[in-house]
């Protein structure tokens, strides 16, 4: 009735005000949602200007159309476009037009629609964000393809308060992934590198990604372990009609123009262009497996002669041309006689990509005299992505189930090449060769059921099982010199551990079996001028996650069998003959690095119930609170590195955490929203910031972590104001506090002469606030200009000042440089922005061009201690070009430049009166993309 009244009233307007032409009005509702009104569609009078969208109860209204028969076009952005053809205005009259649209093909008064209902627009995920009851943030499918986006860390970078740092990922209001958590389909993952907390977000690439939700506030159906964010990646539906789609794409970096620029690689990349193969051909030899763990082993000569397959030569790779490929196939099939489907999706996809880095090394001692000092300091690396996802789905009115398996899988091959001075050594050359790959397999089971017919209780049970390996095989790092600057090189060997010739080997397998059983309730259903509504809705539920990560672990190295000790020339270009020479005159040989242990198993079990009660007084306010209650044992059992036949087992933690929250959300008004939330949640540290390994890299610099590390406790409260002006807008201003106690952060302390040791500590408290503002706007509302209304914008911009306290008392905290300053990783400023423009060529070709723009303010990257001072990366300009074409129906084309200012990524250490530096450039990348769809 209300929609009859309103288009009647419509009516009357325009024949009051339009006399001479007609208009057109109606009603858009989506069939498959038992017809409620479907806001924010766009209705247009095709081969013309004119044109609207629907407001919150689905109603349009185009004025002032010249009398005729014409053609509407009903679109959802991103969706296909549905055609109603005849559509009569008569001089002075009102043509009504109402469509109940369907997921499937179906005539609606002679009108053929077709559409789907899918959630992954940007308008859609808008529109629930303004109606949800809790605060966060959504990113859908159609928003990650405008911006060029290739995969969720990327996804993630476009909302607000989020940067990535270069090698340690996603930083949330200041916060690194240690302080971050990750669900996929809301049920959490295998761990796969064992540098981690989480899955990398590279690994899932926008072909599987439906849309990612960034929740940056807790609720109790949430694990509690984070404090910046929990990152929900929702993958792929099954889709409303068959789908069948291929791609490929092909790029080059800048950096491949360049005159003498040669990308190195190691020779057993030729097995591993499709990210397989590569751990086989660098696989440990036998006499240093798992299986002989228990003693510290020294070869002689004869037996280290041809021990491994992999050696240190290396190659120049042929045209670094980075490639893609896609393969999606999806169908539903509606069963007979039932209101049932099944449904199933496939998704392949595999990509790789040539990254250049050219920089250079200046680092000064605590004293403000030189260390040493890279003026060539420079990186290559070949990387692999891939992924796999199969979905099967079951859904009737009342019970929807999938059943979803994901394989996605990543290597890279990386090769450092430096050459400068130290405080010993005149012409230093120092070169570091390492592969990883990793590879993941989750299975999981989600399903939901209502309870009654009238939907008002249900049951939601979802389980999962995932294995991640990680394998980091034969990390090979050597060095040598040429003192007289004559051309001829040289290394010495010595008796004592030597870090001239290393070898690191490395692996971990890593499980988890977690589950999820939620009942809710909805009750008091009442009416009032807006609609129906509940007034309590209470939830209860129970989850757990169990996590086993195994480590092991190999450091090798060539010393000298005999006394004598001659230096040894290199030849440069072949550095694995210097060795293979040694082991056949009888000089050298293969020893293992003693005094560390070789294998690290880490558990990490959650048992958690949960409870939360939601009060609706009115259609305008709704508040809601609870508390989860989890039962945390954190243990590790590691290797005795005196008696290596003995294994020590230490619980780190163990005891139940409360965690209370609270969440209220206002309406204003139609088109505004107040959300408050507070909360209590923890942090757990990273793995590598726990396992107490040592790595050593090609300039000596050492990383350890540190098995004593605590949980973070963590405080949280939000007040978000929310204002969505017209379709697919959005107004957002967040304020933020967090108090932290015993905050986990990194330091680096000098290590000798001329090397840097990094590992991590607890500090007493931190304090962090903030505001974020975001804002999404069309041109045309700005200025009043419909021929303005294809070209869109928005940024997002976040403010923070953050303050840690130490702890002098405690001795890890004694020795850092700064009594004030702010937290490791928080910038003060972060923006993001980006504009698209859409537009026709022709009636078949649409065409969008997209910008993007991301920087943020200086921040500490790792903190002094000793005599060293805090080390500061710089601010990084990043902006990016995307050209998007849909040329037809079927054949889609793309060009896309990122990193096109090619800024300088750095981090500085003001010493005294000097400043040491690391810095680099990776060029700008180019790249084509071509999709077909069937």
């Amino acid at each position: 009735m209300k929609y009859f009244l309103t288009t009647i009233l419509l009516m009357f307007i325009t024949l009051g005000f339009a006399q001479e032409n007609g208009s057109i009005v109606g009603t858009i509702t989506d069939k498959d949602m038992n017809d409620e009104p479907l806001p924010f569609a766009n209705v247009q009078i095709k081969g013309t200007a004119k044109g609207t969208t629907t407001d919150m109860d689905g109603l349009f209204q185009i004025q002032d159309v010249t009398p005729g028969t014409y053609t509407v076009v009903i679109s959802f952005i991103g969706y296909k476009t549905l055609e109603v053809p005849d559509v009569k205005v008569e001089a002075g009259k009102v043509a009504n037009l109402n469509a109940s649209l369907s997921a499937d093909s179906q005539m609606l008064e002679a009108v053929t629609v077709e559409t789907t209902t899918k959630k992954d627009s940007q308008v859609a995920l808008l529109i629930e964000q303004k109606k949800a009851v809790e605060i966060k943030t959504s990113i859908g499918a159609q928003e990650l393809s405008r911006k060029g986006i290739s995969d969720a860390s990327q996804g993630v970078v476009a909302a607000a308060g989020i940067t990535k740092v270069a090698s340690r990922g996603i930083f949330i209001r200041g916060l690194d992934d240690r302080y971050n958590s990750l669900l996929v389909n809301e049920l959490p993952v295998s761990v796969v590198d064992w540098e981690q907390k989480i899955v990398p977000l590279e690994l899932f690439t926008s072909d599987i990604l439906r849309n990612i939700d960034i929740n940056k506030v807790y609720y109790p159906n949430l694990y509690g372990d984070f404090a910046g964010a929990t990152i929900d990646i929702h993958t792929k539906d099954i889709p409303n009609s068959q789908v069948v789609e291929v791609s490929f794409g092909a790029g080059v970096n800048s950096n491949a123009f360049k005159s003498g620029n040669t990308f190195l690689i190691d020779k057993e990349s030729s097995t591993e262009y499709f990210g397989f193969g590569g751990a086989d051909a660098r696989e440990i030899p036998a006499v240093f497996s798992e299986n002989t763990i228990s003693t510290n082993i020294s070869l002689t000569p004869s037996e280290s002669a041809n021990l491994f397959e992999s050696d240190y030569n290396y190659e120049e790779a042929g045209t670094p041309v980075s490639f893609d490929f896609g393969v999606v196939v999806g169908d539903k099939i509606d069963l007979k006689n039932s209101d049932a489907r099944l449904g199933y999706y496939i998704g392949l996809s595999y990509s790789n990509d040539y990254n250049w880095q050219y920089g250079s090394d200046l680092q000064y001692g605590g004293s403000g005299t030189e260390v040493r000092g890279f003026s060539k300091d420079n990186s290559f690396e070949f990387s692999t992505t891939s992924n796999l996802l199969m979905s099967l789905l079951y859904q009737n009115p009342r019970t929807k189930l999938a059943l979803n398996y994901l394989q996605p899988r990543t290597s890279s091959n990386n090769f450092q090449d430096a050459q400068g001075f130290t405080r010993d050594v005149d012409n230093k050359f120092a070169r570091n060769n390492r592969y990883k790959n990793s590879v993941l397999h989750q299975i999981q089971f989600i399903g939901s059921s209502y309870l009654d017919e009238s939907n008002t209780s249900g049951v939601r049970y979802l389980g999962t099982y995932g294995i991640g390996k990680f394998s980091q095989p034969d990390q090979k790092v050597w060095s040598y010199e040429d003192n007289n600057e004559d051309g001829i090189y040289t290394t010495e060997f010595s008796n004592a551990d030597d870090l001239i010739y290393n070898r690191y080997f490395l692996s971990s397998d890593n499980y988890n079996i977690a589950g999820k059983l939620e009942y809710f309730r909805k009750m008091g259903e009442v009416s009032d001028e807006n609609g129906d509504f509940f007034k309590h809705t209470v939830k209860v539920g129970a989850d757990a996650n169990i996590e086993e990560v195994d480590f092991f672990n190999r450091f090798l190295l060539v010393s000298r069998y005999t006394t004598t000790a001659n230096a040894f020339i290199v030849n440069p270009d072949r550095p694995n003959d210097v060795i293979e020479n040694g082991f056949a005159s009888g000089d050298l040989r293969y020893t293992e690095s003693v005094g560390a242990p070789k294998s690290y198993v880490g558990n990490n079990n959650i048992y958690a119930g949960y409870a939360s009660y939601a009060y609706k007084p009115s259609q305008k306010f709704d508040v809601s609170a609870g508390t989860r209650v989890e039962y945390i044992n954190r243990e590790y059992t590691l290797q005795n590195s005196g008696i290596l036949t003995q294994f020590n087992t230490i619980e780190i933690e163990s005891g139940a955490k409360l965690l209370p929250f609270v969440n209220a959300k206002y309406s204003l008004s139609d088109k505004t929203n107040l959300r408050f939330a507070a909360s209590k949640t923890y942090t757990r540290p990273k793995n590598v910031e726990t396992a107490p390994f040592l790595r050593i890299d090609s300039k000596g610099d050492e990383l350890v972590g540190n098995p004593n590390l605590v949980l973070s406790d963590n405080y949280n409260a939000d007040l978000k104001f929310e204002l969505f002006p017209n379709s697919g807008e959005l107004l957002s201003l967040n304020a933020f506090a967090k108090h932290i106690e015993n905050p986990i952060e990194t330091i680096r302390v000098q290590q000798g002469g001329t090397s840097f040791r990094t590992t991590f500590v607890n500090t007493e408290s931190a304090f962090l606030y903030g505001l974020e503002l975001e804002v999404i706007k069309k041109l045309g509302n700005i200025f009043d200009n419909e021929a303005l209304n294809n070209i869109y914008f928005g940024f997002n911009a976040t403010y923070m000042q953050s303050n840690v306290t130490l702890d002098r008392s405690d001795a890890n905290q004694v020795g850092l440089i700064s009594d004030e300053r702010s937290l490791q990783g928080a910038s003060d400023f972060l923006f993001n922005a980006d504009a698209n423009y859409d537009f026709r060529l022709s009636d078949n070709w649409e065409s969008t061009f997209t910008v993007t723009f991301n920087t943020f303010s200086e921040r500490i990257s790792a903190l002094g201690s000793g005599t060293i001072n805090d080390q500061y990366e710089q601010p990084f300009n990043d902006l990016t070009f995307i050209w998007k074409n849909k040329l037809n129906e079927h054949l889609s084309v793309s060009f896309k430049a990122s990193n096109i200012l090619n800024d300088t990524s750095e981090r500085i250490v003001d010493q005294l009166n000097v400043q040491s530096y690391t810095n680099y450039k990776r060029g700008t990348d180019f790249s084509v993309g071509v999709n077909y769809s069937f």
